[in-house]
């Protein structure tokens, strides 16, 4: 293993979340690493750019004298604005995370976390997205990190795919490569108060929905305590079932 690969660090939980520090701690001995991260949290920003107001970034010191990028903007920017400004080259590999809180099923769609390395994939750049479903018990799993790390920085990627990990709260039992489950977060909206123009409403009640998950699911796997990585392919999200059911018919309606 090269320990002077280049290593991406970002996120969406903001430059000083904990999960960040963490991971950076984790690999700082084997890979060289720059630190590009929101300057303010950025959950559920899914892989939303700015392309109409400037961003602005500034560099920041952690207090063990560790320097980072603050980016005002979404895990997304920070990733392009990484490649396009910051670094001098590309590098071999971007990590995003660690997340606080599961980005296993279908909340890919909503995280942060995914949009940075899914915006790394589409520039070009293998890709893993790292979560844990409590950080309240992350102190179990630092070897792992370093293990899944090392196995994706030898066995790359294929262009177009990103890697979705997710690790237990409860004792590890292993790590399973396997499929996206179905469920995903959702939240209530209650009216909080009137204002002159309208109204406030704010998001409470947030929870994981199960969906008719499949026994190798990330979800249930996770739910199991197993480590798991999801390999997620942005190339195409073509539903060819539904263009062979439909395609003669659609098309006819113009004849």
């Amino acid at each position: 293993m090269d320990k002077k690969s280049n290593i991406l660090l970002t996120n969406d939980d903001g430059f000083n979340a904990e999960g960040l520090k963490k991971i950076y701690e984790i690999l700082q001995d084997q890979y060289q690493i720059t630190i590009v991260a929101p300057a303010q949290e950025q959950s559920g920003s899914g892989l939303s750019i700015t392309f109409k107001d400037p961003i602005r970034y500034h560099e920041v010191t952690w207090e063990n004298g560790i320097h980072a990028w603050g980016v005002y903007g979404t895990p997304a920017d920070c990733v392009n604005l990484a490649f396009k400004v910051i670094l001098d080259s590309k590098p071999v590999l971007v990590i995003s995370g660690i997340n606080n809180g599961s980005n296993a099923g279908r909340s890919v769609l909503y995280s942060g976390t995914l949009g940075a390395a899914i915006e790394s994939v589409m520039q070009g750049v293998p890709s893993i997205a790292f979560s844990y479903a409590d950080s309240k018990h992350s102190d179990h799993y630092d070897t792992y990190i370093s293990l899944i790390v090392d196995y994706f920085i030898k066995n790359l990627p294929p262009k177009g795919t990103c890697i979705n990990v997710n690790i237990p709260s409860s004792p590890i039992k292993g790590c399973r490569m396997t499929q996206q489950g179905k469920g995903l977060w959702t939240d209530d909206l209650k009216i909080e108060s009137h204002v002159e123009k309208g109204f406030v409403a704010n998001l409470i009640n947030g929870r994981f929905i199960h969906i008719n998950e499949d026994s190798e699911s990330d979800v249930v796997l996770l739910s199991k305590g197993y480590i798991t990585a999801t390999p997620i392919d942005i190339f195409d999200l073509t539903n060819f079932e539904h263009i062979s059911k439909h395609q003669k018919k659609f098309e006819e309606i113009l004849i």
